[in-house]
């Protein structure tokens, strides 16, 4: 177990750690930045805390998740993602902000990522049919996105382990969410 644990810790401290100082090399979050950013462009959207990502990341941060966020340049960009972020201090989280993410949801025109633990927020989610249910309690994340051309709810893409093993790597939450991002978005295309 010991070992494992090790070998999980030593991937999530080195994975994305650039090996090779040559501008050719992409380490694998710069593929997942390339991924989200140009070769499948999608526009993702901030909501709430900010995340630190690598500077080559191009995201949009919002104050307000209001109807105009679902009429986004479809000829730029195949979906949408909006993340809410209250991994390390609370949101704002409104009836209407939940209306907008069911209706992105249900109309499969973006893709949710929740990260925190709020559980009025996260009922919120349920009342909203926008989860079914709480998620296990060592989650830190919820996300709802197209997998496979299947909308799939996932759990576990943050969790408070991983968030103890990596506390002094700034860039590893960003790294976690944007490497599940691009995975989801490969196994549509």
């Amino acid at each position: 177990m010991v070992v494992i644990v090790a070998m999980i810790a030593t991937t999530c401290i080195f994975g994305c750690t650039k090996i090779s100082p040559s501008e050719d090399f992409l380490d694998s979050y710069d593929e997942a930045v390339d991924i989200i950013n140009n070769k499948l462009p999608h526009e993702v959207i901030l909501y709430g805390e900010d995340i630190y990502f690598r500077e080559t990341f191009q995201y949009r941060r919002v104050d307000n998740i209001t109807n105009d966020l679902l009429n986004y340049d479809k000829r730029r960009y195949r979906r949408q993602i909006i993340i809410v972020n209250e991994l390390n201090s609370a949101a704002v989280l409104t009836d209407e902000h939940c209306k907008v993410i069911k209706d992105g949801l249900y109309n499969n025109s973006l893709d949710f990522y929740y990260f925190g633990a709020n559980q009025a927020h996260i009922q919120m989610f349920i009342d909203y049919a926008i989860i079914s249910s709480f998620p296990p309690n060592e989650d830190l994340s919820i996300c709802v996105a197209l997998t496979e051309r299947t909308q799939v709810r996932w759990n576990g893409v943050w969790t408070k382990r991983d968030a103890q093993i990596t506390a002094n790597i700034e860039e590893e939450p960003g790294y976690g969410i944007l490497r599940q991002i691009a995975h989801c978005i490969k196994t549509n295309y």
